[in-house]
């Protein structure tokens, strides 16, 4: 009972991960979320595609802090929480610098 956190931490990085790779694979823009559909639909077919892979490779790189957060949550729960924490702050930060990059 005391590693729960920490096998749910597992399972979401397990679930966002194939939605990364459901997204890169498939390279459709439905799969999004509705409020995600209206910002992308304007986009010719060839952006969207684009859009798509580095959408999935935002995704995955999220999916690594709660990995993170589930390993250190064995060790002590509080500082599992603020790896969770401070990982998606991470990896949200480093994502939106990776895309811009990518736009030059």
């Amino acid at each position: 009972m005391e590693n729960v956190y920490s096998i749910f931490m597992f399972i979401f990085s397990g679930v966002l991960l194939l939605y990364a790779a459901l997204l890169a694979l498939t390279k459709d823009y439905l799969l999004l979320p509705y409020r995600v559909k209206r910002a992308v639909k304007p986009m010719s077919k060839k952006e969207r595609k684009s859009h798509m892979i580095k959408l999935a490779k935002i995704i995955a790189l999220v999916s690594v802090s709660p990995a993170l957060s589930g390993t250190v949550g064995f060790w002590n729960f509080y500082v599992a929480l603020f790896v969770l924490i401070a990982g998606t702050v991470a990896a949200i930060w480093l994502g939106t610098k990776l895309i811009s990059t990518q736009k030059n």
